[in-house]
Protein backbone atom coordinates (compact mmCIF):
# COMPACT_ATOMS: atom_id res chain seq x y z
CA UNK A 1 0.00 0.00 0.00
CA UNK A 2 2.98 2.58 0.43
CA UNK A 3 3.27 3.02 -3.34
CA UNK A 4 -0.69 3.61 -4.08
CA UNK A 5 -2.58 6.73 -3.64
CA UNK A 6 -6.37 7.13 -1.81
CA UNK A 7 -6.84 3.60 -1.64
CA UNK A 8 -9.02 1.92 0.88
CA UNK A 9 -7.55 -1.89 1.45
CA UNK A 10 -9.98 -4.16 3.86
CA UNK A 11 -8.53 -7.04 5.59
CA UNK A 12 -10.30 -9.76 6.67
CA UNK A 13 -8.97 -12.57 9.45
CA UNK A 14 -10.36 -14.21 12.40
CA UNK A 15 -9.75 -13.48 16.37
CA UNK A 16 -6.10 -14.41 16.97
CA UNK A 17 -4.84 -14.62 13.81
CA UNK A 18 -2.01 -12.28 14.47
CA UNK A 19 -3.41 -8.84 12.39
CA UNK A 20 -1.55 -6.58 14.65
CA UNK A 21 1.82 -8.57 14.74
CA UNK A 22 1.74 -8.75 11.03
CA UNK A 23 1.23 -4.88 10.72
CA UNK A 24 3.99 -4.17 13.05
CA UNK A 25 6.57 -6.58 10.74
CA UNK A 26 5.37 -3.79 7.95
CA UNK A 27 5.96 -0.95 9.44
CA UNK A 28 9.77 -1.90 10.86
CA UNK A 29 10.78 -2.68 7.07
CA UNK A 30 8.96 -0.03 5.07
CA UNK A 31 9.79 3.91 5.29
CA UNK A 32 6.29 5.67 5.43
CA UNK A 33 3.95 6.93 8.20
CA UNK A 34 1.28 5.20 9.51
CA UNK A 35 -1.62 6.51 11.50
CA UNK A 36 -3.58 3.69 13.96
CA UNK A 37 -7.10 4.77 14.57
CA UNK A 38 -8.92 2.55 16.89
CA UNK A 39 -12.55 3.33 18.19
CA UNK A 40 -11.63 2.17 21.39
CA UNK A 41 -9.46 3.72 23.71
CA UNK A 42 -8.55 0.85 25.34
CA UNK A 43 -7.14 -1.04 22.67
CA UNK A 44 -4.94 2.49 21.02
CA UNK A 45 -3.21 1.79 24.44
CA UNK A 46 -2.80 -1.58 24.38
CA UNK A 47 -1.56 -1.27 20.66
CA UNK A 48 1.09 1.18 21.98
CA UNK A 49 2.04 -0.89 24.63
CA UNK A 50 2.94 -3.43 22.41
CA UNK A 51 4.47 -1.08 20.46
CA UNK A 52 7.13 -0.19 23.10
CA UNK A 53 9.77 -2.59 22.73
CA UNK A 54 9.98 -1.65 18.54
CA UNK A 55 10.08 2.41 19.74
CA UNK A 56 8.44 3.00 16.28
CA UNK A 57 5.42 4.90 17.45
CA UNK A 58 3.89 8.12 18.77
CA UNK A 59 1.00 7.37 20.96
CA UNK A 60 -1.42 10.84 21.51
CA UNK A 61 -4.21 10.21 24.72
CA UNK A 62 -5.59 14.16 23.79
CA UNK A 63 -6.28 16.20 21.11
CA UNK A 64 -3.77 19.03 22.54
CA UNK A 65 -1.35 16.56 22.84
CA UNK A 66 -1.93 15.11 19.34
CA UNK A 67 -1.07 18.74 18.14
CA UNK A 68 2.60 18.36 19.15
CA UNK A 69 2.52 14.57 18.72
CA UNK A 70 1.68 14.62 15.16
CA UNK A 71 4.46 17.53 14.14
CA UNK A 72 7.35 15.92 16.02
CA UNK A 73 5.56 12.57 14.25
CA UNK A 74 6.10 14.06 10.84
CA UNK A 75 9.93 15.31 11.72
CA UNK A 76 10.62 11.49 11.11
CA UNK A 77 11.27 9.80 8.14
CA UNK A 78 8.86 6.81 9.40
CA UNK A 79 6.51 5.64 12.30
CA UNK A 80 3.20 4.86 13.65
CA UNK A 81 1.34 7.34 15.19
CA UNK A 82 -1.84 5.40 17.58
CA UNK A 83 -4.84 7.71 18.76
CA UNK A 84 -8.87 7.15 18.46
CA UNK A 85 -10.74 9.00 16.73
CA UNK A 86 -12.09 11.66 18.89
CA UNK A 87 -8.45 12.50 20.43
CA UNK A 88 -6.92 12.66 16.70
CA UNK A 89 -6.45 16.65 15.16
CA UNK A 90 -7.15 16.72 11.32
CA UNK A 91 -6.98 20.20 11.48
CA UNK A 92 -3.55 19.55 12.33
CA UNK A 93 -2.94 16.81 9.76
CA UNK A 94 -4.12 19.48 7.30
CA UNK A 95 -0.21 20.43 7.36
CA UNK A 96 1.14 17.39 6.35
CA UNK A 97 -1.52 15.69 4.07
CA UNK A 98 0.78 16.17 1.35
CA UNK A 99 3.51 13.47 3.08
CA UNK A 100 2.72 10.28 1.71
CA UNK A 101 0.65 8.37 4.31
CA UNK A 102 -1.65 5.24 5.23
CA UNK A 103 -4.27 5.73 7.78
CA UNK A 104 -5.48 2.17 10.05
CA UNK A 105 -8.92 2.04 10.92
CA UNK A 106 -8.88 -0.70 13.20
CA UNK A 107 -11.84 -2.77 14.07
CA UNK A 108 -13.34 -1.23 10.79
CA UNK A 109 -16.88 -2.96 11.47
CA UNK A 110 -17.12 -0.55 14.51
CA UNK A 111 -16.76 2.32 12.45
CA UNK A 112 -19.74 1.59 10.33
CA UNK A 113 -21.96 0.08 13.32
CA UNK A 114 -21.23 2.64 15.85
CA UNK A 115 -21.07 5.41 12.67
CA UNK A 116 -24.63 4.90 11.87
CA UNK A 117 -25.93 5.17 15.30
CA UNK A 118 -24.39 6.98 18.68
CA UNK A 119 -21.32 7.86 16.92
CA UNK A 120 -21.51 9.80 13.81
CA UNK A 121 -17.64 10.71 14.59
CA UNK A 122 -16.30 8.06 13.34
CA UNK A 123 -17.51 7.44 9.92
CA UNK A 124 -17.12 10.92 9.29
CA UNK A 125 -13.37 10.53 10.10
CA UNK A 126 -13.20 8.15 6.98
CA UNK A 127 -15.05 10.41 4.92
CA UNK A 128 -12.17 12.93 5.87
CA UNK A 129 -9.57 10.37 5.40
CA UNK A 130 -11.14 9.47 1.88
CA UNK A 131 -10.75 13.24 0.85
CA UNK A 132 -7.54 14.15 2.03
CA UNK A 133 -6.81 11.43 -0.90
CA UNK A 134 -4.71 9.19 2.04
CA UNK A 135 -4.47 5.46 2.19
CA UNK A 136 -6.61 3.86 3.89
CA UNK A 137 -5.71 -0.04 5.86
CA UNK A 138 -9.43 -1.24 7.04
CA UNK A 139 -8.65 -4.52 9.82
CA UNK A 140 -11.76 -6.55 11.30
CA UNK A 141 -12.41 -9.69 11.53
CA UNK A 142 -16.29 -9.59 10.94
CA UNK A 143 -17.82 -7.89 8.30
CA UNK A 144 -21.43 -8.74 7.69
CA UNK A 145 -23.24 -8.20 4.02
CA UNK A 146 -24.70 -4.70 4.85
CA UNK A 147 -20.73 -3.13 5.88
CA UNK A 148 -19.05 -5.85 2.37
CA UNK A 149 -22.03 -3.40 0.46
CA UNK A 150 -20.74 -0.16 1.78
CA UNK A 151 -17.12 -1.03 1.11
CA UNK A 152 -17.94 -2.23 -2.51
CA UNK A 153 -20.64 0.85 -3.22
CA UNK A 154 -20.31 3.96 -1.23
CA UNK A 155 -16.36 4.05 -0.70
CA UNK A 156 -15.67 3.96 -4.35
CA UNK A 157 -17.48 7.06 -4.29
CA UNK A 158 -14.20 8.48 -1.89
CA UNK A 159 -11.23 6.38 -3.03
CA UNK A 160 -9.69 5.32 -6.35
CA UNK A 161 -9.46 2.31 -5.73
CA UNK A 162 -11.02 -0.57 -2.77
CA UNK A 163 -9.91 -3.62 -2.53
CA UNK A 164 -11.07 -6.54 0.25
CA UNK A 165 -8.30 -9.53 1.20
CA UNK A 166 -10.08 -12.75 2.79
CA UNK A 167 -8.25 -14.49 5.35
CA UNK A 168 -11.63 -15.70 7.03
CA UNK A 169 -14.62 -14.03 7.59
CA UNK A 170 -16.97 -14.16 10.74
CA UNK A 171 -15.03 -17.20 11.91
CA UNK A 172 -13.14 -17.94 14.57
CA UNK A 173 -9.28 -19.47 14.05
CA UNK A 174 -9.76 -21.69 17.49
CA UNK A 175 -13.21 -23.59 18.21
CA UNK A 176 -14.57 -24.17 21.15
CA UNK A 177 -13.35 -27.99 21.92
CA UNK A 178 -17.16 -28.30 23.44
CA UNK A 179 -20.17 -25.71 23.36
CA UNK A 180 -23.15 -25.92 25.28
CA UNK A 181 -26.72 -24.55 23.52
CA UNK A 182 -29.41 -23.41 25.84
CA UNK A 183 -32.70 -22.08 24.51
CA UNK A 184 -33.37 -18.90 25.61
CA UNK A 185 -36.82 -19.88 27.46
CA UNK A 186 -34.37 -21.45 30.40
CA UNK A 187 -32.27 -18.96 30.33
CA UNK A 188 -31.94 -20.42 34.48
CA UNK A 189 -30.36 -23.23 33.68
CA UNK A 190 -27.43 -21.72 31.88
CA UNK A 191 -26.71 -19.46 34.84
CA UNK A 192 -27.07 -22.64 37.60
CA UNK A 193 -24.68 -24.42 35.09
CA UNK A 194 -22.22 -21.16 35.73
CA UNK A 195 -23.15 -21.33 39.22
CA UNK A 196 -22.25 -25.21 39.20
CA UNK A 197 -19.02 -25.19 37.06
CA UNK A 198 -17.73 -22.37 39.36
CA UNK A 199 -18.11 -24.10 42.50
CA UNK A 200 -16.30 -26.89 40.55
CA UNK A 201 -13.76 -25.10 38.91
CA UNK A 202 -10.17 -25.95 39.80
CA UNK A 203 -8.19 -23.49 37.81
CA UNK A 204 -8.41 -21.09 34.99
CA UNK A 205 -10.37 -18.27 34.64
CA UNK A 206 -14.20 -18.10 33.19
CA UNK A 207 -15.48 -14.81 31.55
CA UNK A 208 -19.59 -14.56 31.75
CA UNK A 209 -20.99 -11.92 29.38
CA UNK A 210 -23.55 -9.77 30.93
CA UNK A 211 -26.42 -7.78 28.80
CA UNK A 212 -26.35 -4.36 31.42
CA UNK A 213 -23.74 -2.47 33.03
CA UNK A 214 -25.70 -2.78 36.27
CA UNK A 215 -25.86 -6.60 35.79
CA UNK A 216 -21.73 -6.49 35.82
CA UNK A 217 -21.96 -4.30 38.75
CA UNK A 218 -24.27 -6.92 40.25
CA UNK A 219 -22.91 -10.25 39.78
CA UNK A 220 -19.22 -8.89 40.17
CA UNK A 221 -19.79 -7.42 44.06
CA UNK A 222 -22.32 -10.63 44.67
CA UNK A 223 -19.67 -13.15 43.95
CA UNK A 224 -16.94 -11.46 45.54
CA UNK A 225 -19.12 -11.27 49.00
CA UNK A 226 -19.25 -15.40 48.25
CA UNK A 227 -15.53 -15.63 48.42
CA UNK A 228 -14.43 -15.64 44.37
CA UNK A 229 -11.78 -13.29 42.68
CA UNK A 230 -14.23 -11.63 40.77
CA UNK A 231 -13.89 -8.32 38.26
CA UNK A 232 -15.99 -6.42 36.11
CA UNK A 233 -15.66 -4.13 33.35
CA UNK A 234 -18.00 -2.08 31.26
CA UNK A 235 -17.70 1.09 28.95
CA UNK A 236 -15.66 3.79 29.94
CA UNK A 237 -14.17 1.74 32.18
CA UNK A 238 -11.53 -0.58 30.78
CA UNK A 239 -8.61 1.32 32.40
CA UNK A 240 -9.82 0.51 35.60
CA UNK A 241 -10.76 -2.93 34.88
CA UNK A 242 -6.90 -3.40 33.70
CA UNK A 243 -6.25 -1.40 37.37
CA UNK A 244 -7.61 -4.30 39.13
CA UNK A 245 -6.87 -7.22 36.52
CA UNK A 246 -2.97 -6.16 37.34
CA UNK A 247 -3.23 -6.59 40.78
CA UNK A 248 -5.87 -9.41 40.53
CA UNK A 249 -3.81 -11.10 37.31
CA UNK A 250 -5.29 -14.82 38.18
CA UNK A 251 -9.30 -14.31 38.93
CA UNK A 252 -11.73 -16.71 39.16
CA UNK A 253 -14.20 -14.94 36.75
CA UNK A 254 -14.72 -11.73 34.37
CA UNK A 255 -18.13 -10.21 34.13
CA UNK A 256 -18.36 -7.50 31.34
CA UNK A 257 -20.64 -5.92 28.81
CA UNK A 258 -19.44 -6.31 25.40
CA UNK A 259 -16.41 -4.44 25.64
CA UNK A 260 -14.50 -7.13 26.03
CA UNK A 261 -15.14 -8.53 22.78
CA UNK A 262 -12.28 -6.75 21.29
CA UNK A 263 -8.84 -7.26 21.82
CA UNK A 264 -8.42 -6.37 25.37
CA UNK A 265 -5.81 -8.79 26.53
CA UNK A 266 -6.99 -10.68 29.22
CA UNK A 267 -6.33 -13.82 31.20
CA UNK A 268 -7.67 -16.95 28.52
CA UNK A 269 -10.80 -17.92 29.76
CA UNK A 270 -11.21 -22.02 30.28
CA UNK A 271 -15.19 -21.47 29.55
CA UNK A 272 -17.32 -18.64 28.07
CA UNK A 273 -20.64 -18.19 29.66
CA UNK A 274 -23.12 -15.47 27.67
CA UNK A 275 -25.62 -14.37 30.28
CA UNK A 276 -27.90 -13.51 26.94
CA UNK A 277 -29.11 -14.00 23.57
CA UNK A 278 -26.78 -11.76 21.25
CA UNK A 279 -28.33 -10.96 18.39
CA UNK A 280 -25.83 -9.97 16.25
CA UNK A 281 -23.61 -12.43 14.65
CA UNK A 282 -20.75 -10.48 14.40
CA UNK A 283 -20.43 -9.48 18.19
CA UNK A 284 -21.19 -12.80 19.06
CA UNK A 285 -17.71 -14.10 16.86
CA UNK A 286 -16.25 -11.09 18.54
CA UNK A 287 -17.30 -12.60 21.75
CA UNK A 288 -16.64 -16.53 21.32
CA UNK A 289 -12.83 -14.92 19.84
CA UNK A 290 -11.86 -14.23 23.94
CA UNK A 291 -11.36 -18.11 24.29
CA UNK A 292 -7.99 -20.01 23.00
CA UNK A 293 -6.30 -16.96 21.64
CA UNK A 294 -2.86 -19.08 21.67
CA UNK A 295 -5.20 -22.80 20.62
CA UNK A 296 -5.97 -23.39 24.35
CA UNK A 297 -9.06 -25.15 24.67
CA UNK A 298 -12.16 -24.25 25.97
CA UNK A 299 -15.49 -24.32 26.50
CA UNK A 300 -18.80 -21.86 25.49
CA UNK A 301 -21.85 -21.69 27.21
CA UNK A 302 -24.57 -20.03 25.05
CA UNK A 303 -27.91 -19.62 23.89
CA UNK A 304 -26.70 -18.59 19.85
CA UNK A 305 -26.33 -20.90 17.24
CA UNK A 306 -23.92 -18.97 14.56
CA UNK A 307 -21.75 -22.15 14.29
CA UNK A 308 -24.20 -24.67 14.06
CA UNK A 309 -25.49 -25.69 10.61
CA UNK A 310 -29.25 -26.62 10.11
CA UNK A 311 -32.45 -26.78 12.46
CA UNK A 312 -31.51 -30.81 13.53
CA UNK A 313 -28.55 -30.17 14.59
CA UNK A 314 -29.39 -26.99 16.62
CA UNK A 315 -32.17 -29.53 17.80
CA UNK A 316 -29.55 -31.92 19.08
CA UNK A 317 -27.46 -29.78 20.66
CA UNK A 318 -30.71 -28.55 22.57
CA UNK A 319 -30.86 -31.79 23.88
CA UNK A 320 -27.74 -32.84 24.91
CA UNK A 321 -27.03 -29.82 26.74
CA UNK A 322 -30.23 -30.22 28.72
CA UNK A 323 -29.02 -33.78 29.24
CA UNK A 324 -25.67 -33.06 30.31
CA UNK A 325 -27.24 -30.41 32.63
CA UNK A 326 -29.70 -33.03 33.95
CA UNK A 327 -26.86 -35.58 34.66
CA UNK A 328 -24.43 -32.83 36.46
CA UNK A 329 -27.19 -32.00 39.02
CA UNK A 330 -27.67 -35.71 39.52
CA UNK A 331 -23.87 -36.41 40.19
CA UNK A 332 -23.84 -32.98 42.57
CA UNK A 333 -26.76 -33.95 44.23
CA UNK A 334 -25.45 -37.94 44.82
CA UNK A 335 -21.62 -36.15 45.96
CA UNK A 336 -23.55 -34.26 48.96
CA UNK A 337 -25.27 -36.74 50.05
CA UNK A 338 -22.29 -38.99 51.05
Amino acid sequence: MEDKTNTFHLILAPPAWGKTHKLFSMIKKGKHHWIFLSPLRALAEEVAAKDQALSISTHSVSKQDCKKQLKAFFARPSGLFISTVESFCFDTFDNFKDFPVTFIFDEFHLFYKWGLDFRPQLLEALYQVANMKANVLGLTATANTELLQFVETDLTLGFDQVEIENFGNQTLKYWPHKYYLYHPYFSRSLVKRFERELLLKESGCFLFFCEYRAQVHLMKARYQALGFKALGCVGGEVAHFLADLKETPSPDIIFSTTVLSHGVNLPTPTKIFFGYPVADKDFWIQMCGRGGRKGERYQVFTYDAYVIPGRIKKSRHYLSTFLSDQLASLLTLFSNQH
